[in-house]
């Protein structure tokens, strides 16, 4: 799904930039390659911010054990 329809950010493209590192829209724009221009798609990235750093906080590491069991069989 397209996020900002000027520039052709995909969901997938701006999800990486932000899982890069990135907390501000200005910044996603900038790790994509590109500059904001109507400003129509800022709350969706936002967002999106908000879910990933969400998600971060939940599984701050990639191997994270998803349950009880698995914690206790690593």
């Amino acid at each position: 799904m397209y996020v900002c329809n000027c520039k052709g950010l995909n969901e997938t493209r701006v999800r990486g930039a932000i899982r890069s590192g990135v907390r501000h829209v200005s910044k996603v724009f900038q790790a994509c390659g590109e500059t904001p221009q109507c400003a129509k798609c800022v709350h969706r990235i936002v967002v999106l911010i908000q879910e990933e750093h969400a998600t971060q906080l939940c599984h701050p590491w990639p191997d994270a054990p998803n349950n009880e069991d698995d914690r206790l069989e690593a």
